[in-house]
């Protein structure tokens, strides 16, 4: 399941996680963030228990968009131990997270 990351859930299920996390940045209004819809979920289904993936409305969660120095969307980062490993902007395939998700389990 995706979990819509705001100011209340952010510390506990980003921060202080110890699974890795990978998080979405987007809009509403944002076509090609739509379009990552179906990876997030896909992914989120198949890495239950083993990886958090989260969800961030940047219009409604400013603070948090700009912890994570984003200003383009769709972006996503990857957080291990509460510290971004990686950061991508653009929509990105499944296999690409996935990949970067896998080098994080042990």
């Amino acid at each position: 399941m995706i979990q819509k990351i705001d100011q209340s859930n952010f510390t506990e299920l980003v921060m202080k996680s110890d699974l890795p996390v990978l998080l979405s940045f987007g809009a509403e209004w944002c076509g090609p963030c739509k379009g990552m819809q179906p990876v997030l979920e896909s992914i989120a289904a198949e890495y239950q228990q083993r990886a958090i993936v989260g969800k961030v409305d940047v219009d409604e969660q400013p603070e948090i968009s700009g912890h994570f120095g984003v200003w383009a969307i769709p972006s996503t980062v990857i957080i291990k131990n509460g510290q971004v490993v990686h950061s991508l902007k653009n929509v990105q395939p499944k296999h690409t997270l996935v990949s970067l998700i896998n080098s994080l389990i042990p």
